[in-house]
């Protein structure tokens, strides 16, 4: 992971994506493309006054960015990884989608921008327009510890199979790592075809199967979500069929996202 675009925003998860994007650069002597991210205010006015009124919120925005980033400048100077900063104004998925072009690593949170509530379907948007592989922080996390317990969720989709790839350079720093498959999915899956895969890389690799403890999506999700509260970090694929609002992960996918303990790894 030699390039990672870290999403900048003065939100209540920027501490928890910038912890983890600089110690995923310092494991992999990676550099940080920080790209902070400006809102265009939406102001409504009967009267005529609103054009007025927007430009005098978004110098509001602007300012209060500026003042984030001068923060951020001061502690990144500290902390001896490579970065640079870029600027975008407007919505935040098409910016973070330009920026992602040539990354190796996109750094998110798990809930889009904490505290703004039109951007809770962030990682979802993202994912649509973007190769590389999003890594999905929990707004309370405190840091990635790469060398730890990773867990994948296997059920042998092809997007599971394209996240575990877009990992394998994280996968391959993992203490262990477990492929876990939940029995009577839609897919029929065998997680040892995804341990040999990955122990042909070097890494230190067990797999299991467990029986599905409900029957809907949001069983499944559940116990994931539960299994990973033993790991430090996992990755995961598409599971179940998507909704309109979720247009490219399903249900299960969505829930897990929005409700993983710990940071996700996921790709398209």
């Amino acid at each position: 992971m030699k390039t990672i675009l870290l999403m900048v925003h003065d939100d209540p998860g920027q501490e928890a994506r910038l912890q983890c994007a600089l110690d995923i650069a310092r494991a992999t002597n990676g550099h940080l493309l920080c790209l902070d991210l400006v809102r265009i205010p939406v102001v409504v006015d009967a009267y005529g006054a609103g054009i007025g009124a927007q430009a005098t919120v978004l110098t509001v925005e602007r300012d209060r960015e500026d003042r984030n980033i001068h923060r951020l400048q001061q502690r990144l100077e500290g902390e001896g990884v490579s970065h640079e900063w870029q600027r975008a104004q407007g919505d935040f998925g098409h910016s973070l989608a330009e920026a992602a072009r040539l990354v190796d690593l996109v750094v998110m949170s798990s809930k889009g921008a904490p505290g703004l509530i039109d951007q809770g379907d962030l990682p979802g948007r993202v994912a649509q327009s973007v190769t590389a592989p999003i890594l999905v922080v929990p707004p309370e996390q405190r840091g990635f510890d790469i060398g730890g317990r990773a867990i994948v969720g296997w059920n042998g989709s092809a997007t599971a199979a394209t996240s575990i790839r877009a990992a394998l350079p994280l996968l391959k720093r993992a203490g262990s790592v477990e492929i876990l498959t939940i029995e009577g999915g839609d897919t029929p899956a065998n997680p040892d075809h995804a341990a040999r895969y990955l122990a042909r890389h070097g890494c230190q690799v067990t797999a299991e199967v467990v029986a599905r403890t409900g029957d809907s999506g949001r069983a499944v999700s559940t116990q994931l979500r539960d299994a990973l509260f033993a790991a430090d970090w996992g990755v995961i694929g598409s599971y179940g069929h998507g909704r309109l609002r979720e247009r490219l992960f399903g249900g299960t996918t969505w829930t897990l996202i929005e409700e993983t303990p710990v940071p996700l790894v996921i790709a398209h």
